[in-house]
């Protein structure tokens, strides 16, 4: 993340260029995911148990700053959770009225339904169709998911 940045805001220091990151490592054996999430919206964590969590951005974005640090946290991801993570033309799709669909409608819109990820993402796709109605899509919807498995301990 460290060259990265580096690279971005000495080279292209000039035209102002930057980017919101959110990347993660996860540790399929344990489940614990490292993480650094540079400006990008946060990934919410769909527990297993119905509780949601949202891990904690860690820095600002990447490529204004030669200098910047990008702490990396750990969330751990327990067997049936769920991670998603997506554009902000998810949250900030807008309706007729104005109105953005918004986090609260995200954790609201769906729940993960069994070992898959298909349904949750057009679930979540229909939700914000649904809502944003007539109005154009303002924005690109890029979704991503993952659902933990855990790792197979008998063999």
């Amino acid at each position: 993340m460290h060259t990265t940045n580096r690279y971005i805001a000495t080279t292209h220091a000039g035209s102002s260029m930057f980017a919101l990151v959110f990347f993660g490592l996860l540790d399929t054996q344990t489940g614990e995911l490292s993480y650094v999430n540079a400006g990008h919206e946060a990934p919410i964590i769909f527990r297993n148990n119905g509780t949601t969590e949202i891990p904690a951005n860690t820095r600002g974005v990447v490529g204004l700053f030669p200098a910047a640090n990008f702490e990396v946290l750990t969330a751990t991801l327990n067997k049936g959770d769920l991670i998603f993570t997506y554009s902000d033309g998810v949250n900030e799709a807008k309706n007729a009225e104005g109105h953005q669909f918004g986090e609260e409608r995200i954790l609201t819109a769906t729940t993960p339904k069994g070992d898959g990820v298909e349904s949750f993402l057009c679930d979540m796709l229909n939700a914000i169709r649904q809502f944003r109605g007539e109005a154009d899509q303002s924005d690109d919807i890029t979704m991503l998911a993952l659902k933990y498995l855990a790792a197979d301990q008998t063999g």
